[in-house]
């Protein structure tokens, strides 16, 4: 009943009240970056197709270079939570920021080099998915522990949704008109940037969370180091497994989710922009394409 009431309130909040958890200096400082860095992420799958279709790729090799970065996130997210328990959430999180913010990075220098085969840019994007995989579990974790006043945390969890949903559809067309302009490094490079910002805003927040858990190193949604080794390590994923499993709307889910990204999501990653390349004339380029 106490969880209803306390939703129930929150529904009831004026809309300028739910933007009251902004205010709060940990979760202002991480919303404000990472917000900034699903602007660059829904921008740099634009980017790297028409990188290896210009690059002289075809079908086959964009569903090869797509596929080297789908795979580290399904195969680390299996996990990336365990991970998160083990090194604390907040620094998961800064380090896949940083990784993503370096590959990004080297993606661009290797483009506007020349110096970008195939096999180097499905390398780039499986360290990228690999950081991609380890920062949405610890995220999950490290949400409640940036919220002070925990009746905001619908609230929270809305914000994020929200910048997700218009980064999703404002980072494409973006994406779309940088590419055109100045050719897919230069959006990789804004993705690096971005990330880097990420960084820096996460590094803000407190090294104590007032209202969240913490472990005994004392940072935001930290946990000390386990003590089991790797057999701590497998129990806890049996335990997930079970918990996962016993829940039926969580595993119906995630089939319907997995089928509309094997049977819709993927086809379309790849025969979206082929058929721009081959007939809408492909990524245009103005005088300062890199």
């Amino acid at each position: 009943m106490t969880g209803e009431a306390e939703w129930g309130r929150a529904r009831r909040r004026r809309p300028d009240g739910r933007l009251a958890v902004l205010g709060e200096r940990d979760f202002g400082w991480f919303f404000a970056g990472y917000a900034t860095s699903l602007v660059g992420s829904s921008m740099a799958p634009v980017a790297v197709a028409f990188a290896v279709l210009d690059g002289g790729g075809g079908g086959t090799e964009l569903g090869w270079v797509m596929a080297a970065r789908i795979l580290p996130i399904v195969l680390v997210m299996l996990v990336g939570g365990v991970v998160a328990d083990r090194l604390g959430s907040r620094r998961v999180m800064l380090g896949s920021d940083v990784l993503r913010c370096a590959v990004q990075g080297g993606f661009a220098v290797a483009l506007a080099t020349g110096h970008a085969p195939v096999w180097a840019m499905a390398a780039l994007v499986a360290a990228w998915g690999l950081g991609e995989g380890l920062f949405m579990p610890a995220l999950g974790a490290s949400v409640p522990a940036l919220v002070c006043r925990k009746e905001r945390l619908p609230d929270a969890n809305a914000l994020l949704g929200l910048a997700r949903s218009v980064s999703m559809v404002a980072g494409p067309a973006l994406a779309g008109v940088i590419t055109a302009g100045y050719g897919p490094g230069a959006v990789l490079l804004i993705d690096a940037v971005t990330y880097g910002i990420a960084a820096l805003a996460l590094a803000r927040t407190s090294a104590v969370g007032p209202g969240g858990p913490t472990g005994e190193t004392g940072e935001v949604g930290e946990v000390g180091p386990g003590a089991g080794g790797a057999d701590s390590m497998s129990a806890e994923l049996r335990a997930g497994w079970t918990e996962f499993r016993s829940r039926r709307w969580l595993w119906v889910t995630t089939v319907q989710m997995a089928l509309f990204n094997l049977l819709v999501w993927a086809p379309f990653l790849v025969l979206g922009p082929l058929t721009a390349q081959r007939e809408l004339g492909g990524a245009g380029r103005g005088p300062g394409a890199w």
